[in-house]
């Protein structure tokens, strides 16, 4: 139930944060397996509620930091696969989150901070693999913005015209 899966959660972060310490640390087996172990966690509580968002962010920066393990070790092919599975993590949490859960805000940040790694790397594909939904993102945003700004032109139009004094116009609107 909740409190066993609240448990669980907790043992996965501190897992998670043992093992960037342990990577920080250069003790690559320790870490690694640390790092698995939040994976492993955190994959089955998102297997329980796989629409839990929260819980996606949360694998997502599992897979991250293994990814970055592998990095650190010169084990790109490996990095590039925990990335991935991170960022489609994300990338489903940005298809299917509200505009205004937080959770969206923070995977933009992930994956444009991931981004600017694969570009270091000079894996370009990658890089515009993991940053276009980040441009999709800001356009609908952007779109949304100036569809609102056009709505209240239109409204302070319709005021004017039907009320063309400006004392009308100020009991109108």
């Amino acid at each position: 139930g909740g409190l066993a899966a609240q448990l669980r959660g907790d043992l996965a972060a501190s897992r998670l944060a043992s093992g960037q310490f342990l990577t920080l640390m250069r003790e690559w087996e320790e870490a690694k397996r640390a790092l698995t172990e939040a994976v492993t966690t955190r994959k089955a509580l998102l297997d329980e509620s796989p629409r839990d968002h929260q819980l996606q962010r949360d694998l997502a920066q599992a897979h991250f930091a293994l990814g970055n393990l592998h990095r650190d070790r010169k084990e790109f092919g490996h990095a590039l696969g925990e990335w991935t599975k991170a960022s489609d993590l994300l990338i489903s949490l940005m298809n299917t989150a509200a505009e205004d859960d937080v959770l969206l805000t923070e995977a933009l940040a992930l994956l444009s901070t991931h981004g600017d790694t694969l570009k270091e790397l000079a894996l370009f594909k990658d890089y515009l693999k993991v940053t276009a939904p980040i441009q999709v993102v800001n356009l609908v945003k952007n779109a949304r913005s100036i569809e609102h700004n056009l709505d209240e032109t239109f409204y302070a139009l319709v005021c004017l015209s039907e009320n063309e004094d400006r004392e009308g116009y100020r009991r109108a609107c």
